[in-house]
């Protein structure tokens, strides 16, 4: 018998039981019924719930200072950017916890406090891409009854958080670059990539030595998310410092920019919408053809039929902007 066969002998059966034997049925539901709640009272206890307005208590949470070159971030970073703030009782698992983001304006209250001291701790989500950092002085709280309080946040760095902004704003001769230039803004000046290696050092690791075709990153030491890419393209084992040099791939919070506008964090729709996007209809894609539902990681692909170069664009898992670009040279795909 299949499993599916089971599955319609089982609910014929279970229709006879019901049907042919009901008033046994109902008996035996009312007994089970009544064991599961005898055993869900001796496991959870007895209690009333506490009407916590009758404290008269309510904390407002907001951000103060953020720049207006907020605004300048993409919509898909914005969306995923939020700073939380949590007060945990000290004596109970007792928790309040909020999101303050664009959407709230950045402000939120919450009224019915339970009375008693809270620790209180706080972090920013997707910091690293929208490149907010924040700070609350406040370490801990006594909350009292007929008390209003505040717990404000602050930009831990508004300077730098504006340079950073504008690091990624193009410059002309940027925006009317082809994007297989092989030119890239970044922070602020633009570089030609094949001559990444003159601004920036990248140290090939000791003692690894590559196979004939095999390709490793090796990531910048004074440059973090930048990576250079070698590849071995002899036909014998070679130290991984006398490998070619095939492309550079840039992640994290680095402030580069591409050409058309293009970073990190540059929404599926802006990029490779078909008619409509900078980059239009991949020629390829690796990984889910279905981005942000978090299947896996999806790359999309564009190749340059003069120079060879390609350009991939990495979405991760249940992201719909890019996270990672990598450049290589001369694929020829």
């Amino acid at each position: 018998m299949s499993v599916f066969d089971k599955i319609i002998y089982q609910q014929e059966i279970m229709q006879i039981y019901l049907y042919d034997g009901r008033e046994l049925a109902i008996k035996r539901f009312v007994l089970s019924m009544t064991f599961i709640m005898l055993v869900a009272a001796v496991v959870a206890g007895c209690s009333k719930s506490i009407d916590a307005s009758v404290y008269n208590t309510d904390c407002e949470f907001y951000l103060e200072g953020l720049p207006e070159e907020y605004n300048l971030l993409p919509d898909e970073i914005k969306k995923e950017t939020g700073v939380w703030i949590r007060l945990g009782s000290v004596t109970s698992d007792r928790v309040y916890e909020v999101l303050l983001n664009e959407e709230n304006g950045f402000r939120q209250s919450v009224e019915g406090l339970i009375p008693g001291k809270y620790e209180v701790n706080y972090g920013v989500t997707n910091s690293r891409y929208s490149r907010l950092r924040v700070k609350v002085d406040i370490n801990n709280i006594i909350i009292e009854k007929n008390n209003h309080y505040e717990i404000p946040a602050y930009m831990a760095d508004p300077s730098e958080f504006v340079r950073e902004i504008m690091n990624l704003q193009p410059q002309d001769e940027l925006l009317n670059a082809d994007i297989f230039s092989r030119k890239v803004q970044y922070n602020g000046r633009i570089i030609d990539l094949y001559n990444i290696r003159d601004e920036m050092k990248f140290v090939a690791p000791k003692d690894k030595r590559l196979a004939p075709k095999e390709t490793i990153e090796i990531p910048s030491s004074d440059h973090e998310g930048v990576s250079i890419i070698v590849q071995n393209q002899t036909q014998k084992y070679i130290e991984a410092s006398e490998a070619t040099f095939t492309g550079v791939r840039f992640s994290r919070n680095n402030n580069v920019v591409f050409p058309k506008a293009i970073t990190l964090g540059t929404s599926l729709r802006d990029l490779a919408h078909a008619s409509e996007g900078i980059m239009g209809t991949p020629d390829y894609c690796l990984g889910s053809p279905v981005v942000y539902y978090n299947i896996d990681a999806t790359i999309l692909v564009y190749v340059d039929k003069n120079s060879g170069d390609r350009i991939s664009f990495h979405y991760e898992s249940g992201k719909s902007y890019v996270s990672s670009i990598t450049y290589e040279f001369e694929k020829y795909e």
